[in-house]
């Protein structure tokens, strides 16, 4: 075919070197002395003989077609494509050994790394890469080239469908990560089904109640921390050495060995869905229970108050470590926060922590037994432990039911049939009584159900539960001021003779509960409470 061109100089030139197969140099020589390519209406006739084409006359790199293409070596030769040629995964299969130019050199490093402990890749390269790889290591060296294959599933879009550009059936990455952070995105997919080569239907709903659940709960512990700690000096294992001290305190390091046991069994077996599972569930038990059971207590001074924040520092510090495969920029900023010593450095270059005891000449399955879950003591508390939240779980839903809440104190509480040590333990006991604000626990095998709670408020617990609810106030407005737990203010209070009469009698009991030096009544322009038929207007006088 004749195919007219209409065009400029430029362009033409250009086209020309292009067709032609033109080396940089043969075309800068064309125009060195800066004249026009083409004048007008000159006719040029291309011949592209060195560019390989089908019978079509289209272009076409494949064999045989790309047989016919000549290139000039620098040697003055001819250089043609080598006709023999491997499969194009050779290259991916040799890694191993290629690697290391093995067996040309560095033959004590290929053979300290082979081996490898393990290999991670997607489904789809169940016939690539792992194919190649096996082929030719047991070929070459009658054993495979990896010990373990860790395989990832494909990840869809939330309706099943296979994510599309074109259909734009999947969140922008970028935006995810911007929104909920890289940590909650990378805990979501290790804890999927994703990582044991199944399918997952992305869920970017589920990716924020990562985020809300645990990178959130485990921040709000590590501010509650700092808050509380200012002024104060740990040593570098305060909290973790110690078997005694309060009940809450020897739950939490129970549970934390138990974390940390799950985790590195799980580790230790290649299963990292199972690896990040137990931390979700310790962070709720960390944030939820023993923090809010324990709040008291920071407030405090004395030995209790010191030995509940070295538990959390030492919680933390530990519990740092062994997310930092999975959240590993949250595990660094956690760690920040608590490591006390300028060696400690960076929490990737930690040791990973130790959570169990080695007993060797226990049969396989109770050492097992022994590795994920500890001592029988050990055991025994964590059994306690949920006894009592299956308690006050129970004794909740009955408050629910009865409309009465939690800062409403009642008279007493009758349960079922506990276990020996749980009727034994005041420690246990004196917990339900708080979580539950309830005045006596009592235990029987007589009552019918698992428990049984007094509903019945008396003017005396109903001036209680007032109180209850004017602490929660001016807690509220000392938040409100920014204040430090530890920081003491004055109130002015202006309220009706019976709301004075009502701070008077719990005047200690406001004072300690919320930080106070003194109440002075009077006029006042302040925040308005109401409590059932007490008016009270507050203000805080730093």
């Amino acid at each position: 075919k004749n195919i007219l061109l209409v065009t400029h100089a430029d362009t033409a030139w250009q086209f020309t070197s292009a067709v032609l197969g033109w080396s940089e140099e043969r075309a800068m020589s064309v125009r060195k002395n800066g004249e026009d390519f083409i004048k007008n209406a000159e006719v040029h006739e291309l011949v592209s003989s060195g560019l390989p084409k089908n019978a079509d006359h289209e272009l076409d790199f494949h064999r045989p077609f790309i047989d016919a293409v000549k290139l000039t070596c620098r040697c003055g030769g001819i250089m043609a494509r080598i006709q023999e040629v491997f499969d194009c995964w050779f290259e991916s299969g040799s890694m191993p050994f290629a690697q290391f130019h093995y067996p040309f050199e560095n033959s004590k490093l290929f053979k300290k790394n082979f081996p490898a402990h393990f290999i991670a890749e997607g489904l789809d390269q169940t016939r690539g890469w792992f194919y190649t790889m096996l082929v030719l290591s047991v070929g070459l060296f009658r054993k495979s080239a990896f010990n373990t294959a860790i395989v990832n599933g494909l990840i869809l879009a939330e309706d099943g469908q296979k994510m599309s550009k074109k259909l734009k059936n999947y969140p922008d990455p970028v935006s995810v990560i911007n929104t909920y952070g890289a940590d909650a995105l990378r805990y979501y997919l290790l804890s999927s089904p994703v990582v044991r080569g199944e399918d997952l239907n992305f869920s970017e709903k589920d990716v924020k109640e990562v985020m809300n659940k645990i990178v959130a709960r485990l921040r709000n512990v590590a501010a509650f921390y700092e808050l509380y700690r200012k002024g104060r000096e740990f040593k570098k294992d305060a909290g973790g050495v110690s078997q005694g001290g309060h009940v809450l305190d020897r739950w939490i390091r129970v549970r934390l060995f138990e974390a940390i046991n799950k985790v590195t069994y799980a580790m230790e077996q290649y299963e990292l869905d199972k690896a990040v599972r137990p931390i979700g569930g310790f962070i709720e038990d960390l944030s939820v229970w023993y923090i809010r059971r324990s709040r008291d207590r920071f407030k405090e001074e004395g030995q209790s108050s010191y030995d509940a924040l070295a538990t959390v520092r030492f919680v933390l510090l530990e519990l740092s470590k062994i997310i930092a495969p999975f959240m590993p920029f949250l595990s660094e900023e956690i760690y920040k926060i608590v490591a006390v010593h300028e060696e400690d450095g960076s929490v990737h270059m930690a040791l990973w922590p130790k959570g169990e005891i080695s007993i060797p000449t226990w049969p396989t399955a109770l050492a097992l037994l022994h590795r994920l879950f500890g001592t029988h003591e050990d055991l025994r508390a964590l059994s306690d432990m949920e006894r009592v939240r299956e308690i006050v779980s129970l004794a909740l839903e009955a408050r629910q039911k009865a409309g009465i809440k939690v800062r409403q104190p009642l008279s007493k509480l009758r349960v079922k049939n506990p276990s020996a040590r749980i009727r034994a333990s005041q420690e246990l006991i004196q917990l339900i009584k708080d979580e539950l604000n309830i005045k006596e626990v009592v235990f029987g095998a007589d009552i019918e159900n698992d428990i049984e709670l007094d509903t019945t408020i008396t003017p005396e617990l109903k001036k209680e539960g007032q109180l209850r609810e004017l602490v929660r106030c001016i807690q509220d407005l000392r938040k409100k001021e920014e204040l430090l737990p530890s920081q003491k203010v004055d109130i002015i209070v202006q309220t009706a003779r019976e709301g004075k009469d009502f701070v008077e009698l719990f005047g200690a009991e406001l004072k300690k509960a919320t930080a106070l030096n003194t109440i002075v009544f009077g006029e006042t322009e302040g925040e308005k409470i109401n409590i059932d038929n007490l008016e009270f207007v507050v203000k805080i006088k730093k």
